[in-house]
């Protein structure tokens, strides 16, 4: 009883003091202000004729302040650039009608630069000119809806729904450090990294066009702030190095081969050991490629995925969770109405963490934001799937039936702002799994069982009689992401995890049966009229 009396002050006194802090904040924060000012002046002043008023306004400012490149090619030095020039777009949603009835939205449109100085004026200037523009469109959009509404026979429980949430308003603050960054060192291991590269190049004497390395560090702020009183703003640190082989066959078919890491601080840069052993795989790999035939035939029965097509088919299984309004143009996800419901193998789990507690796991190489484009902090953790059946879905401030509160994630670009762990129930070795494989397809009267990875890697072909392995190039296609995950018959022990460490899903799964549709590429071989130059 103590502890909650003792956590209800808490919050009651953390409320008081966002005034407070809101105001400390925009009086150091220019561009905050100017945020501030425009948006309230705005949801006033858009009165016009006889067009629906504005009742929420929301702007949400992305700002680079610094950025780094460094790139070599064949082991020299290619491209150093220092850019501290300040970048900034802006990204207004203007919502017109009431919380219970307004246009139909995606989320926020209508991009815009802003000056890169701090000068109030100007800032202001451009806010207010673009948020003219963009209550216009919300204006025609919301005649649109409601002219939509008159002809479509919706029930009375989906008329009864908000089309946004109302929610108190929420603050957070978060300091962008002022550092200085020695890049020496990276410098250093990029052209070491590119030396031994181009060393292994020229003695295994493989054909290449384009060997290089790539390093890219900036440092962003984001700043955010609605009419309803929210406002935030947080620092994020986005650094990647890229190593690439690429070339063309006598055949004249392109072939490449490389590897990406993420970094959001310098310490994380890879090791010289990972480098080492990520160059010895890029050139293996590229001379596999090299030799290796593309493959059109179809096929249907067990496939072993792994690696990176796993991460692939995670990542589907999100971008398919999240809930999204009836509209004129589209009935919304179907998924929203499923929950209880079988999605998946029973061996199965997803589960999704946020905020501090997943920044702080583990190998996580990206900073994740700590609020959505709507300003909704999500919970610790979210259970999507447990054992197949699904648990929730990933939500934002537009209402569904089933699911009429943000669990803050409504969508801002491809990613999800926390660490996916993709789990099975049936874990076993991967010798364990790959006869499996092999046992199935034999069952299934085949003389192949398939092993996939993604497009840009080596697939491979395994014989069910000598278990030899046959690597092949091909584009694959596994179908309806979900109902081919409806069979599973067990996941490997070992996981692995995306580059930026915020996907965690096991090495292997194992498909019961797959239907393989192979695309097709339509680039035309690339023969060249002049013999390549030689030394």
């Amino acid at each position: 009883m103590k502890s909650t009396t003792y956590n209800f002050f808490l919050i009651i006194a953390l409320f008081a003091l966002l005034p407070i802090i809101s105001n400390a904040q925009l009086e150091d924060d220019p561009v905050l202000r100017a945020m501030k000012i425009e948006l309230d002046r705005s949801k006033e002043g858009l009165r016009k004729d006889s067009l629906a008023k504005p009742f929420f306004i929301s702007l949400l400012v992305t700002e680079t302040n610094f950025q780094y490149n460094f790139s070599t090619s064949f082991g020299k030095k290619n491209e150093e650039l220092t850019n501290t020039r300040i970048y900034r777009k802006g990204s207004p949603m203007i919502l017109v009608g009431n919380y219970h009835r307004t246009q139909n939205f995606r989320g926020n449109s209508n991009s815009f630069s802003l000056p890169p100085s701090d000068d109030e004026l100007s800032l202001r200037t451009a806010i207010w000119v673009n948020l003219d523009n963009a209550y216009k469109s919300a204006a025609r959009n919301y005649v649109d809806k409601m002219a939509w509404l008159k002809q479509e026979k919706l029930s009375e429980e989906e008329l009864a729904l908000d089309d946004f949430e109302k929610r108190p308003a929420t603050t957070l603050f978060r300091e962008q450090k002022k550092e200085n960054f020695n890049f020496e060192p990276i410098k250093k291991l990029s052209l070491q990294t590119s030396k031994l590269l181009t060393k292994k190049v020229n003695k295994e004497r493989l054909l290449v066009e384009n060997l290089r390395t790539g390093f890219r560090f900036s440092n962003e702020l984001t700043r955010y702030y609605d009419t309803e009183g929210s406002m935030y703003m947080y620092p994020q640190q986005n650094g990647t190095f890229n190593i690439i082989l690429s070339g063309v066959t006598e055949e004249g078919e392109d072939v490449s081969a490389y590897r990406s890491f993420r970094m959001n601080e310098l310490s994380k840069f890879p090791t010289e050991k990972e480098l080492e052993e990520a160059v010895n795989k890029i050139v293996e790999e590229y001379k596999l490629k090299y030799s290796t035939e593309k493959s059109d035939d179809p096929y249907m029965g067990p496939v072993l995925i792994t690696n990176g097509r796993v991460e692939s088919v995670v990542k589907q299984i999100i971008n398919n969770l999240y809930t999204a309004p009836k509209t004129r143009f589209s009935n919304g996800n179907h998924y929203q109405n499923l929950t209880g419901v079988r999605v998946l193998s029973k061996q199965l789990s997803l589960t999704v963490h946020y905020g501090s507690k997943a920044q702080s796991i583990s190998g996580v190489k990206r900073d994740l934001a700590p609020i959505d484009p709507q300003a909704v902090i999500p919970p610790d953790s979210i259970t999507l799937i447990k054992n197949g059946i699904l648990q929730n879905m990933l939500t934002s401030r537009q209402p569904v039936k089933k699911h009429l509160h943000s669990n803050g994630n409504a969508r801002n670009g491809n990613m999800l702002e926390g660490v996916v762990t993709f789990s099975g129930i049936e874990q076993l070795e991967y010798d364990e799994i790959k006869k499996l494989l092999i046992d199935e397809a034999k069952l299934q009267g085949l003389e192949y069982a398939y092993i996939i990875n993604t497009d840009d890697r080596l697939h491979l072909k395994v014989n069910v009689e000598t278990g030899e392995e046959i690597p092949f190039l091909a584009s694959i296609n596994l179908g309806q992401t979900m109902k081919t995950m409806r069979r599973v018959l067990g996941v490997q022990k070992e996981y692995a995890s995306s580059s930026d460490g915020t996907i965690r899903f096991p090495k292997s799964i194992l498909l019961e049966d797959a239907e393989i549709t192979i695309y097709k590429s339509n680039n035309r071989k690339k023969r060249n009229f002049v013999e390549r130059p030689s030394l």
